[in-house]
């Protein structure tokens, strides 16, 4: 795969892991951010309840005072709807805090207070409207000595004060939460300019490199082309003195064949037995004499001893063991012999009697074989 494109992939890729990076965070963020604002207003709103319910308890317990006072359909009215207010708020507040599993004791301690100031007010102007002045001063003076009007503002304000600090909570979380986004989105950035600079530099780096590879490359074509043509020069040099070379060797070869051609001619013509031997004594090749003469064909002699051919005469027992000693020694160390009295065998079985010279053939001074020739000796008459 090309540098480049390898370095653009590995680039885009690391885009994307960066900008799905960024995107996770930012929607980890917004989802908390969302979470945190549901929380707030619900503390906010908590705070408000609390507070609107210590108020409708107050002017609740107020409009009592008055009707104990002037026993007012009006006030009984007020009483009445100060305290439908405060169930209500009551039952709001209950239900902005169910979140709030560790605030429920609190709350439920308030609403026994809260009823038990309920109870407390019905009793005062039921005994108010039975004509019960005695029960209405006792009752008063009980409450004036207890505390639950206290009692109930302090519970409600420990449990404004839980939410006061918990709105303090999240604020401190969503600024923290905010700054580690922009944090993460500034970095983001910054990777992301980086890669990108990285990569343009890379990519103008590789171009560079490729236009001075390019360059090099066609130098060293024109260089290539220089040496080819050159070289085609002397390979066309190297051809013609080749051409000339094979044409001599093929006039030479002409004239060897036609000389090796007229060499067995002459072999051929000549009336003596002629034989070519290996260096260990066996018929390698014969002229036509030989064939003419036993009536062995040139096949059947062809890599056979020559003794089979050549041996001793019969009358004389000595040579019969001197002869073949002879040629072999002659053989091996390369010297002639001359008309050596040998008879021929035929294949009529009617031996001749011949003279054998024989010369070494030698090859880098080393003896190969040699020539024998068989001069056969005329047939003597017969006595009458």
């Amino acid at each position: 795969m090309d540098s480049t494109f390898r370095a653009l992939l590995i680039t885009f890729a690391v885009l994307v892991t960066i900008l799905t990076a960024v995107t996770g965070m930012a929607l980890k963020s917004f989802t908390a951010a969302k979470d945190s604002a549901d929380l707030v207003n619900t503390s906010h709103a908590t705070v408000a309840e609390l507070t609107a319910v210590l108020s409708s308890l107050q002017s609740a317990e107020g409009s009592v005072r008055s009707y104990l006072l002037t026993e007012s359909d009006e006030d009984l009215r007020s009483y009445r709807n100060a305290f439908n207010a405060l169930g209500e708020h009551l039952e709001v507040t209950k239900a902005l805090m169910a979140p709030y599993p560790d605030q429920q004791a609190p709350l439920q301690e308030l609403e026994a207070m809260m009823l038990e100031r309920v109870q407390l007010a019905r009793e005062l102007t039921t005994a108010k409207r039975q004509g019960d002045e005695s029960t209405v001063e006792q009752m008063l003076t009980e409450d004036a000595q207890g505390d639950g009007s206290f009692a109930i503002g302090r519970q409600v304000q420990r449990l404004r004060s839980y939410f006061i600090s918990e709105l303090s909570r999240l604020d401190t979380l969503a600024f923290n939460r905010d700054r580690n986004a922009r944090r993460s989105l500034y970095l983001g950035s910054s990777l992301s300019f980086l890669t990108i600079m990285g990569s343009v530099w890379f990519i103008r780096d590789s171009l560079n490199h490729r236009r001075l590879a390019s360059s090099l490359l066609e130098e060293s074509n024109q260089d290539l082309e220089a040496q080819v043509a050159t070289r085609t020069a002397d390979l066309d040099e190297k051809i013609r003195e080749l051409s000339t070379q094979n044409l001599e060797n093929a006039w030479r070869n002409q004239a060897l064949n036609h000389q090796l051609r007229y060499n067995n001619r002459i072999i051929e013509a000549v009336s003596e037995l002629v034989l070519v031997v290996t260096k260990v004594g066996n018929i390698t090749r014969t002229n036509a004499a030989v064939e003419k003469s036993t009536g062995f064909e040139n096949a059947h002699l062809a890599n056979a001893p020559l003794h089979q051919l050549v041996s001793a005469p019969r009358s004389d027992v000595s040579a019969d063991r001197a002869l073949p000693l002879t040629i072999t020694n002659a053989l091996k160390h390369g010297f002639d012999l001359l008309d050596e009295t040998v008879e021929v065998t035929t294949k009529a079985q009617t031996p001749l009697v011949a003279k054998l010279s024989l010369f070494p053939l030698r090859d880098s001074d080393q003896v190969i074989g040699a020539v024998i020739t068989l001069r056969l000796s005329p047939p003597t008459s017969s006595a009458s």
